[in-house]
């Protein structure tokens, strides 16, 4: 899905910044830069419980059809 104008951004779920690049997972956004740090993070870093956590908010998130 592209949108119409180059302006627009989203607030990550990670960093909680605004991006304009990323993807979506259910209906939250997660930047580039988070995605890629996230999938190249031991677990055993001590970021890794905090992204944990915050990643818990997509299952908060339900889809009704």
């Amino acid at each position: 899905m592209r949108k119409e104008t180059e302006n627009w951004s989203e607030t990550c779920i990670l960093c909680e910044e605004e991006k304009q690049k990323g993807i979506h997972i259910m209906q939250s956004f997660l930047c580039k830069e988070c995605e890629r740090h996230l999938v190249q993070l031991d677990p055993e870093h001590p970021k890794y419980k905090t992204y944990i956590v915050k990643l818990r908010k997509l299952k908060a998130s339900t889809l009704y059809s």
